[in-house]
């Protein structure tokens, strides 16, 4: 059955985990989610301190696969994500015949690089990385909490280095005993050895004794060699384990470090990034309420108008049947008259417009007949440049001959 170790980061309290660990506890702050961004991330990779090319390295958030790559050569990887939301994430190192590393709840910070150290074996090594990215008006008490937690956790890991130290020093007094029990049982072989050549001397001859006695003695050292040696493979298979255990943790402490770094930097942009669109959104609610303010006073006076306007109705209606009539045609030579001014407007647009391109044309004009005085440019290039210009200026006095046109009908149609 694989084991699972799970390494257990404090900052601000105890957090619970699983054996995997993909899913964070912490809900994310809803304006995170409107602060995208593009982030890189570096990771180095190594074995008792020599790289490890072709590690899968993954970034994961809420079963997605943000990012991922693999490290090269030089046990390097650079992840990148497009769309990175400010919330935590999961970052997993993954290579057959290593155990599996999770780094859980990470917060991604833009330029930041990683060091891991890998350990032999099928079991999964986790570390948790607790943050919080909390409201603004939750600041202070965030900052006690983050305190408390620090100090916990220094002394969490006090203690660990304690109960390492402890745990060293107990398999050395082991080793040693073990070792004195190998020496002691060596020391008693040999001691029957003697006894078994010494009761064979008194049976052979001495050509006898001496071989056998020497034979007995090779298998004895081979014997104690092998053992030996078996002992020597044992104890560099567990002192690899330790050392490459020891660089792992000691690779997973520093990237908790620089994770704690990065997220208190995260977190510090995102309470900004929180004040300017709370910023931006008060001012959003009082230009809101201006305008509802205008509003309300343009109804009052449309309301005022209106009642007067019903008056003066009422009074135009008891006026005698030549006022209305006379009410009626002056009303339509006002429409009329609004009418021809439109006309009169957009003739002048397009006037304007006319004389704009003209002015263009005209200084093109300028400019040619300067590289012509100048001798500055080929004949048959002057000569297309000129036909060019014609044939814009015809143009344009087409659409002035139409402008004309347009003129004559308005006045015409308004009997002006």
């Amino acid at each position: 059955m694989k084991k699972t170790y799970i390494t257990i980061l404090l900052t601000g309290s105890l957090c619970s985990t699983t054996a995997l660990g993909f899913n964070s506890t912490i809900e994310p702050a809803n304006v995170n989610n409107q602060l995208l961004s593009a982030v890189s991330i570096g990771v180095q990779v190594n074995y008792l301190g020599e790289p490890v090319s072709a590690v899968t390295v993954n970034i994961i958030q809420d079963g997605k696969t943000l990012g991922s790559a693999n490290t090269d050569n030089r046990g390097e990887a650079k992840i990148s994500v497009a769309d990175y939301n400010n919330r935590q994430v999961i970052l997993e190192l993954k290579k057959e015949g290593y155990q599996t590393q999770i780094m859980n709840g990470l917060l991604l910070k833009n330029g930041s690089t990683y060091d891991f150290s890998l350990v032999k074996g099928t079991e999964t090594i986790i570390t948790e990385i607790s943050t919080s990215i909390e409201k603004t008006e939750d600041k202070i008490q965030s900052q006690i909490e983050k305190s408390e937690g620090n100090t916990e956790k220094y002394l969490t890991e006090a203690e660990k280095a304690q109960a390492e130290k402890e745990k060293r020093e107990k398999q050395a007094k082991e080793a040693a005993k073990e070792r004195e029990n190998l020496e002691k049982q060596a020391a008693e072989a040999e001691k029957k050895t003697q006894e078994t050549l010494q009761e064979t001397e008194k049976i052979s001859t001495e050509t006898e004794k001496a071989v056998e006695g020497r034979v007995k003695e090779k298998e004895a050292e081979m014997k104690q060699r092998e053992a030996e040696e078996k002992q020597r493979l044992q104890q560099l298979e567990q002192l690899e384990k330790e050392q490459a255990k020891a660089k792992a943790e000691e690779a997973a402490a520093e990237a908790k470090k620089q994770a704690e770094k990065d997220a208190k930097k995260v977190e510090k942009e995102a309470e900004k990034e929180a004040e300017k669109l709370k910023e931006a959104q008060e001012k959003k609610e009082a230009e809101a309420k201006e305008e509802k303010k205008e509003a309300e006073k343009a109804a009052d006076e449309a309301k005022k108008k209106a009642k007067e306007e019903e008056k003066a109705k009422k009074e135009a209606e008891e006026k005698a049947k030549e006022a209305e009539k006379a009410q009626k045609e002056a009303e339509k030579a006002q429409k009329a008259e609004e009418k021809y001014k439109a006309e009169l407007e957009s003739i002048k647009k397009s006037q304007e417009k006319i004389d704009k391109s003209r002015a263009s044309l005209n200084k093109d004009q300028e400019k040619l007949d300067k590289k012509i005085e100048k001798g500055k440019i080929d004949v048959t290039k002057a000569k297309e440049e000129q036909a060019k210009l014609k044939t814009k200026h015809a143009k344009l006095d087409e659409q002035q001959a139409k402008l004309e046109k347009k003129l004559k009908s308005a006045k015409k149609k308004y009997k002006k």
